[in-house]
């Protein structure tokens, strides 16, 4: 850093009566986004100045372009005793530049703090109803999206159904031609995995289909087909052939509850 005393056109201060005296301190501010920059340097001119702030003025100026990922040098120039001024311009020399750095009374700062309001308000304007089109647009745009997905979730189910309709047609079909007409493929799944189960050693099962809703079994020889079980199981008072018998098989007991 460095603070050293200037006289209004950048020279030393030559102390003459009634002119103010401006000092001016270097610093860096460390790498970052601009107006973190700045802040940094803001903060160090506040610390760092040559007196208390009441009886200051102070402007900050950049002293070279802003570069990603590098610091940026700043100069804080101050003003002293000339608060009864109503303005105060003055030239600086910093690294061998001549800067001119103007202070502004009360008045006309708080008239250049309207007018950039006034400015930004102007462009603000414009990019604010951008910003509500924009809005209106993607919430048209989200209603639009969420509808069609409704629409497509109702096309997936109703496929899913027509797909098992279709299914269950077949299923009918190939139930229908082994006898098992009213039964579901579940049903006779469920008396097949009980046929497997039950089976009694020794018996030999040539056959089984469904007849009336019942499931029938031809068994060789004069062993039963399945174990003593939960359902009723009947030979026929014929054999169908030599050795060749046809049992009957109720349906599964249902359990009764208590």
């Amino acid at each position: 850093m460095n603070l050293s005393p200037m006289g209004s056109h950048g020279g030393p201060d030559p102390g003459r009566a009634g002119e103010p005296q401006v000092f001016v301190r270097t610093m860096t501010g460390p790498a970052g986004l601009p107006w973190e920059q700045a802040r940094a340097a803001e903060l160090e001119a506040r610390m760092a100045a040559p007196s208390v702030l009441s009886a200051l003025k102070y402007r900050l100026v950049r002293l070279e372009p802003w570069s990603f990922g590098r610091p940026s040098r700043f100069a804080a120039v101050y003003l002293r005793g000339g608060d009864t001024l109503p303005a105060f311009e003055t030239e600086v020399l910093i690294d061998g530049r001549t800067i001119k750095v103007a202070f502004l009374s009360q008045a006309a700062r708080r008239a250049q703090l309207m007018r950039r309001v006034r400015e930004i308000g102007v462009v603000a304007a414009p990019f604010a109803l951008l910003v509500a089109a924009v809005m209106a647009s993607l919430a048209v745009s989200a209603d639009r999206e969420a509808r069609i997905e409704a629409l497509e979730g109702r096309a997936q189910r109703a496929e899913r159904l027509g797909e098992r309709a279709g299914e269950q047609r077949i299923e009918a079909r190939a139930l229908q031609g082994a006898g098992a007409r009213g039964h579901t493929l579940t049903d006779a799944l469920r008396d097949l995995d009980w046929l497997s189960r039950s089976k009694a050693p020794g018996a030999h099962i040539q056959a089984m289909h469904w007849e009336g809703g019942l499931m029938t079994v031809t068994v060789r020889g004069d062993i039963p087909p399945v174990r003593a079980s939960e359902r009723e199981v009947r030979r026929a008072s014929t054999p169908l052939g030599p050795g060749l018998w046809l049992w009957g098989v109720g349906p599964s007991a249902k359990r009764v509850e208590p």
